[in-house]
């Protein structure tokens, strides 16, 4: 165990302060007094241990912050809970002192249960408070003077690290939902009732800006703070029966947070049910930072493409696309939660049926200007080979403008559509996309005599029923000169008498009966459906 020690007899130093390693932490302090004026540490033995008649130890996390301890203490529990400073005080007793060891009895008897405890009780101290240049820091002072009125506080080791963290971390929490008391109320999330005071301290509308309201509460934000405050309730200070009222507090105001952060989760994923997908920007730029702190879990799945990145030149860019998981739900989570260990630029385009990411490494020596500028170079570059999708609204439009013009097959305006624009979207169907195949072989082989639809070779197939529809147009040209339907007014004779149309067949099977009785034998005859089928009108919507 390495200690740093001194030596003096009053106000005369016999050795300086000086770092030893003690091989046996388990010895006392008056054995390792022993063992350093025998010079067993340094080999530079002191004075005469026989012509000291008492020692006093000082130990402490510096130099100038020590406390008196026995001298029959181990070495590694007073190391442990004090500090690594020890100063050992040496004095020679007069004969009346020699005569009343009361007080030597006493110092004996403590332990080092009775050190701890000791240190534990000792333990009041508060951060240093700020000076109030704005209100936040005003909040901070008061988040201080409140631990005070709670009675709690640090050791003078934590009061800088621990006790300055858990102020930030309450004063952050505070300052983000100061506004908002009463709409996390209204959602039964109150904040607690010894914090409830702590408001009124953001106030934007007194500097000309927009008042404050519930828009302002995201619930990425309110995770992050409710996090960081669990996670401090779970030190090993808070565990201290002087703690435990301000515990139940910190944890109270951590729950309400988080307990927010959920009814909004909840809240926006019934809006995404309702609105409709808004239209987003094709391409998207975002600057990573880097991350120097990369923990395990749910980051190592980064590994691969951290690889990638630490081992491209800058400016290279790299398809994230390759190290994504296959699964949509991971994949979406792949790309929003990514981290690089280096300052990278993550280049999204979405004007393709699958978003594509692309980051490249950025050279920290270059100024921002240059930076942006190989920015667009880089997507200039990446955007010739990046997919286009077009809509059919747009290639009805350029077929209805050339098509009448050339009155030219819709096949190769298609395909000329998509070579002029670079265009690969899907065809409408299964047919269509046959068709553009075919066109497309034509094209690269410069043979027109390629035939692009075999259905110009169908000769047709030979009439059976031509008999019977002849006499079919017979019967109607002499017997149906007049339908019912046609007649817009009624004849009426000089006697004033109406004359109207009576129709000789009243339905399709009363027709069909007329006319296969006028049909020659051995005419082949089709049946009353297929009849009713040939009235039927080609287009339904007509």
């Amino acid at each position: 165990m390495f200690v740093i020690i001194k030596i003096r007899q009053d106000v005369v130093v016999i050795k300086e302060w000086c770092g030893v390693m003690c091989s046996d932490p388990q010895s006392t302090l008056i054995d390792l007094f022993h063992n350093h004026m025998q010079g067993k540490y340094d080999k530079k033995p002191g004075q005469d241990v026989h012509e000291i008649d008492q020692v006093t130890a000082f130990v402490g996390p510096s130099k100038t912050d020590l406390t008196e301890m026995s001298s029959n203490v181990k070495v590694c529990d007073a190391v442990s809970c004090v500090g690594s400073f020890i100063e050992f005080v040496c004095r020679k007793l007069d004969d009346g002192e020699l005569s009343n060891p009361v007080s030597e009895t006493t110092e004996v008897r403590k332990n080092a249960f009775t050190i701890l405890t000791s240190a534990a009780n000792q333990a009041k101290h508060l951060p240093t408070k700020k000076s109030e240049i704005n209100n936040k820091s005003r909040m901070y002072n008061d988040i201080i003077e409140w631990l005070k009125q709670m009675d709690v506080g640090f050791t003078s080791v934590n009061r800088d690290t621990l006790g300055v963290g858990l102020v930030n971390s309450i004063t952050d929490a505070l300052w983000y939902i100061d506004g908002n008391h009463d709409t996390l109320a209204e959602r039964a999330c109150p904040v607690p009732a010894p914090l409830e005071h702590f408001k009124n301290y953001y106030c934007p509308e007194k500097r000309k800006r927009k008042k404050i309201d519930c828009s302002v509460l995201a619930e990425e934000t309110l995770r992050n703070h409710s996090t960081t405050i669990m996670m401090l309730c779970e030190k090993s200070f808070f565990q201290r029966e002087q703690w435990t009222a301000v515990k139940q507090v910190i944890c109270n105001l951590g729950e309400s947070l988080l307990k927010y952060a959920n009814y909004l989760s909840s809240k926006k994923s019934q809006d995404l049910k309702k609105k409709p997908k808004q239209a987003t920007d094709r391409e998207h730029y975002e600057v990573l930072s880097q991350s120097h702190h990369i923990q395990p879990g749910p980051a190592s799945r980064y590994k691969m493409l951290h690889s990638a990145v630490i081992a491209s030149k800058p400016y290279e860019s790299i398809l994230v696309n390759d190290f994504s998981p296959g699964d949509a739900r991971r994949r979406h989570e792949f790309m929003k939660q990514i981290v690089v260990p280096v300052k990278c630029i993550k280049f999204t385009y979405s004007g393709s049926e699958e978003h594509l990411v692309f980051i490249w490494k950025v050279d920290n020596s270059d100024s921002e200007s240059q930076v942006l500028s190989k920015n667009m170079e880089i997507s200039s570059n990446l955007r010739k080979d990046l997919p286009v999708y077009h809509t059919r609204a747009m290639r009805r439009e350029f077929l209805s403008m050339f098509g009448k013009q050339i009155h030219g097959k819709t096949g190769f305006l298609r395909e000329a559509y998509r070579r002029l624009t670079g265009d690969i979207s899907a065809s409408i169907n299964y047919t269509t996309s046959e068709m553009d195949k075919r066109i497309s072989t034509i094209l690269e082989m410069e043979d027109s005599d390629l035939i692009c639809d075999l259905r110009v070779n169908n000769t047709g197939q030979p009439e059976k029923y031509e008999k019977f529809l002849e006499e079919c147009q017979n019967y109607i040209g002499s017997k149906l000169e007049t339908a019912v339907d046609d007649r817009r007014h009624d004849a009426v004779t000089k006697d004033f008498d109406v004359v109207t149309h009576l129709a000789n067949a009243f339905s399709v099977r009363d027709f069909y009966e007329q006319v296969v009785s006028k049909c020659p034998e051995n005419t082949p005859i089709p049946s009353k459906e297929w009849l009713r089928l040939q009235f039927w009108p080609r287009n339904c919507h007509y």
